[in-house]
């Protein structure tokens, strides 16, 4: 629904995209059945279900494949004094400046990334994949840091603190960074792009730099998720060996949904030079229960 409602927001502000948002709704309300029925095998259509289980057995692999995990459990009081201080009213383009559905996940997340890269004001910031997200900005008012935001939507280059480039490519020079984050954004790099921004990532961070990512999607199956009415004809960015869903309101082509092995095999033996630390959020249900943040990883560079 978050996706919709940004979906909307653009399409009210930019009066030339509302066809194509119309045409999106027509697809999804009428079609959706047909452009999943075109989907690659193996593949289902996604249902809610309770997943405690399966993340239980997911901690529980990551553990036997040599992984330690870090409990974190979140200070509701601590997080309240952080939206009082990041002041999302400022941004009302994200989320309806706190107002919509998710916000508090989202802002979870940005608290969490914070507080596990430990910004100060010696940090060059970067909130990569960031499209409208006021991240970068907040970090700057809250802990000094110099901040950037990039996307691939953005003009191309580095145009003031705005970065437009693939995250596999950045347009900077080595050592430019010391602190990254992925807010729900690197489960939507597409084929080898999770592997390749490992490699950019120990380009751009200088010695002793952190890049975050959270929440990181793992379960006991692989998968690729995808909302099948947004795929371009003929498009298929689907991986072999993985479970193709299909998510109604997804608003995304692509998204992966690790299992134990593929995530050691793509980002656990491509880590070279960075090492990594995995936390498990033991309560974020506590701050909202629409809050589904349970993984988060962080990569230092030595």
């Amino acid at each position: 629904m978050h996706y919709l409602l940004a979906r909307a927001g653009t399409a009210l502000r930019q009066p030339h995209r509302v066809p194509g948002f119309l045409w999106s709704r027509f697809k999804a309300a009428f079609l959706w059945d047909y452009y999943f029925s075109r989907l690659p095998d193996p593949k289902r259509e996604a249902v809610d279900e309770e997943d405690v289980r399966t993340h239980e057995e997911v901690v529980q692999g990551l553990r036997q494949s040599g992984f330690d995990l870090h409990d974190i459990h979140i200070d509701a009081s601590d997080f309240t004094d952080y939206l009082r201080r990041a002041d999302y009213a400022r941004y009302p383009r994200y989320y309806g400046g706190g107002a919509a559905p998710l916000f508090r996940e989202k802002a979870l997340e940005h608290y969490l990334a914070a507080r596990l890269l430990d910004l100060s004001p010696d940090d060059v910031f970067i909130d990569i994949a960031a499209d409208i997200s006021p991240a970068a900005d907040i970090y700057h008012r809250l802990f000094g840091c110099k901040g950037y935001s990039q996307d691939l939507t953005y003009d191309s280059g580095l145009q003031g603190k705005r970065i437009g480039s693939d995250a596999t490519g950045l347009p900077l020079s080595d050592g430019f960074a010391t602190r990254m984050a992925l807010h729900c954004s690197f489960e939507h790099f597409e084929g080898d792009a999770d592997i390749r921004f490992l490699q950019e990532a120990r380009r751009v961070l200088r010695s002793g730099g952190r890049v975050c990512i959270l929440p990181l999607y793992l379960s006991t199956e692989y998968q690729n998720l995808t909302d099948p009415v947004v795929l371009p004809k003929g498009d298929v960015p689907f991986e072999l060996g993985a479970v193709v869903v299909g998510v109604r309101g997804y608003c995304n082509r692509f998204g992966r949904v690790y299992d134990v092995r593929r995530f050691v095999s793509r980002v656990g033996e491509n880590l070279d030079s960075l090492t990594l630390k995995l936390y498990q959020v033991l309560n974020a249900a506590e701050i909202d229960p629409a809050c589904y943040l349970r993984l988060a990883a962080v990569l230092e560079k030595s």
